[in-house]
């Protein structure tokens, strides 16, 4: 008897165990901080100039976004603290002066306790389908990190870069040697922009063309 109960104890242990929990919660993006990137992450147009006064504007096409969902997340246990919500925020842009539609993409990976985010521009030819992809931007709000890492493309912080009388300073400069194209997940050379001009708390301000024109946000 002392036995049966012993193993009858034994394998209740086990079985405990062997238990596979799914804590969920609400994902709505209150833990979600995109201030180092930009401030001010909104639907908004773009109006770029050069030296010449010349401009290229981008304009707000829709916006989308996974926000509010349900996450859920195999554990140990029923705790819903480390349960991650992987967000998904796009704005979505074109330009009729480069004939192209630009996405600022932002994915974030965040807990209760951190949250680590890369923003992605993709652009396409308005009368094509092949999707680019030119730059991934990493930023952790906790650590205050900012840097930029991709494949084919180098960066150079820039303490000053002025067009007139527009001026920023301590901006990163994303040289585009070279662009994913996603459809066929091969790499070729840009064919719209030498490089890309990223600038903590702005965002996107600005870019160089092909004919090494700069171009930064009014």
């Amino acid at each position: 008897m002392k036995r049966t109960l012993l193993f009858a104890l034994i394998l209740s242990i086990l079985l405990f165990m062997a238990c596979d929990f799914q804590p969920c919660r609400d994902c709505e993006g209150e833990e979600l901080d995109l201030s180092l990137y930009n401030d001010n992450f909104d639907q908004e147009n773009w109006v770029f100039k050069n030296v010449l006064g010349e401009t290229i504007s981008f304009e707000f096409d829709s916006s989308t976004t996974n926000i509010p969902f349900r996450a859920c997340q195999i554990s140990g246990s029923n705790d819903t603290t480390f349960v991650e919500c992987f967000y998904q925020l796009s704005n979505h842009y074109s330009s009729t002066d480069l004939g192209i539609q630009i996405s600022e993409n932002i994915s974030a990976n965040a807990d209760l306790h951190s949250s680590f985010s890369k923003v992605h521009f993709q652009y396409k030819e308005m009368d094509g389908d092949t999707l680019f992809q030119v730059a991934n931007v990493f930023f952790d709000g906790v650590n205050s990190v900012f840097e930029i890492e991709y494949e084919g493309t180098k960066y150079t912080p820039i303490s000053n870069l002025e067009v007139g009388s527009i001026i920023y300073e301590d901006v990163l400069k994303c040289d585009m040697e070279m662009v994913q194209n996603l459809v066929s997940n091969e790499f070729s050379s840009s064919t719209i922009f030498l490089s890309l001009i990223i600038k903590e708390h702005f965002g996107l301000i600005g870019f160089e063309t092909l004919d090494s024109m700069l171009y930064l946000k009014i």
